[in-house]
């Protein structure tokens, strides 16, 4: 059975988190981040696809991840 993908409301937007999709995939959140950075920069109004955000880590530290909306 497949897992359930945690999705947000984020200011009336569905959004699913950088940690989320690493996390569902397999993949290292290190190397989900960067692949988005690299979208951002050939995306032309990328700031509605990927809304910077953070969260708190296991040792209480502010970490950066970034929310996806469905587009």
């Amino acid at each position: 059975m497949n897992e359930l993908i945690n999705v947000l409301n984020q200011d009336g937007n569905l959004v699913v988190s950088s940690r989320e999709v690493a996390r569902n995939f397999d993949k290292l959140h290190m190397h989900v981040m960067e692949a988005i950075r690299k979208l951002e920069t050939s995306i032309e109004n990328s700031i509605h696809l990927f809304i910077p955000s953070t969260y708190k880590d296991s040792y209480s530290r502010e970490q950066k991840e970034y929310l996806l909306t469905r587009d």
